[in-house]
């Protein structure tokens, strides 16, 4: 695969990613970042919310409002850290880590496929 393939390839993920992305808002009712937020959760794990904050380009304050309504609506749990009481833990409710994955199947084989299509050099 030469460098241009590569490029096209890379093209072509990140326009089918955001029409994924736009479906899957549509059918949530949630916005792009509220998306990414739960993808950051879903990949690494807990996370603060300064670490959400950071992942997200957001500020403090921004980040507040956007975990506030991720847990209303129950698609994030906070939870105390286990070495800082200061600071609290974000993770996917478990109601909506059942609820994402079957729907992202698709989706997460065809990133592997992709991957698996590149040239190690």
């Amino acid at each position: 695969m030469t460098a241009q393939d590569t490029r096209k390839s890379l093209h072509r993920f990140g326009l089918a990613r955001d029409r994924l992305t736009a479906a899957v808002c549509q059918a949530t009712g949630l916005t792009s970042t509220e998306i990414e937020a739960l993808e950051h959760l879903e990949q690494d794990g807990p996370l603060t919310q300064r670490q959400l904050a950071d992942r997200l380009s957001l500020t403090s304050g921004g980040t507040t409002l956007l975990v506030d309504r991720l847990e209303q609506r129950e698609f994030v749990s906070r939870r105390p850290h286990p070495s800082d009481r200061r600071a609290v833990l974000l993770e996917l409710h478990p109601a909506a880590a059942a609820q994402t994955a079957p729907s992202l199947e698709r989706y997460h084989a065809a990133v592997i496929a992709a991957a698996g299509k590149l040239s190690r050099s």
